[in-house]
């Protein structure tokens, strides 16, 4: 520390320096959330229609472990210190839900249906829920994607409770729009955030 530093203002005549701390601003964590909801709506929309053959269920299940539920944990982690509650809470929810759907793929048997899933998934909408409302006048399209994607989760849990599957394909319909969605608004969080590094 320099001699000037120690200085008293009633022996230096001068007032101390104050010191200025900037804090750089946490960048959103959502975008990451989001994109392991599109990976995770993807994959499974393509086991559901039929696109991935069911004996691979073994392999999403994996690959949902690996993708969706690391981004969407990360972001409920890092959503806590920006007071976003509702974002948390949210991406938390989707990581859980991810987490039942691929450890099930991995354990049972290629097509095979899980009631314990479908009440799980039935609960993660109802949580969903709760976010959305908080989100909906601050965050639209977020609030908008959210909502798809707890009202594809009571599908999805209707078709682990009864086998049918009409329900199976309507919860892979609204899966398409879910992954759209998530992918349009990453899109725009990443323009958003764009334009606010060249102001």
């Amino acid at each position: 520390m320099s001699a000037a530093a120690t200085h008293s203002p009633a022996h230096s005549g001068r007032a101390p320096l104050a010191t200025q701390v900037v804090l750089r601003p946490l960048g959103s964590p959502l975008p990451l959330g989001v994109s392991g909801l599109a990976i995770a709506s993807l994959l499974v929309t393509g086991l559901e229609l039929g696109w991935i053959p069911m004996a691979q269920g073994t392999q999403v299940g994996f690959l949902l472990l690996v993708t969706a539920v690391p981004l969407q944990t990360i972001a409920a982690a890092f959503s806590l210190p920006g007071r976003d509650s509702p974002a948390a809470v949210g991406m938390g929810v989707l990581a859980a839900a991810w987490a039942a759907v691929g450890l099930t793929h991995l354990t049972e048997r290629p097509g095979a249906t899980s009631a314990a899933l479908g009440l799980v998934l039935l609960m993660c909408a109802g949580l969903l829920l709760t976010s959305v409302i908080s989100q909906a006048t601050g965050k639209l399209l977020t609030a908008i994607v959210m909502g798809l994607a707890a009202v594809r989760f009571v599908l999805a849990g209707l078709f682990e409770l009864t086998g049918s599957a009409g329900w199976e394909h309507a919860s892979g319909g609204v899966g398409i729009a879910v992954a759209s969605g998530a992918l349009s608004q990453v899109d725009g969080m990443a323009d958003e955030a764009g334009v606010r590094q060249q102001l």
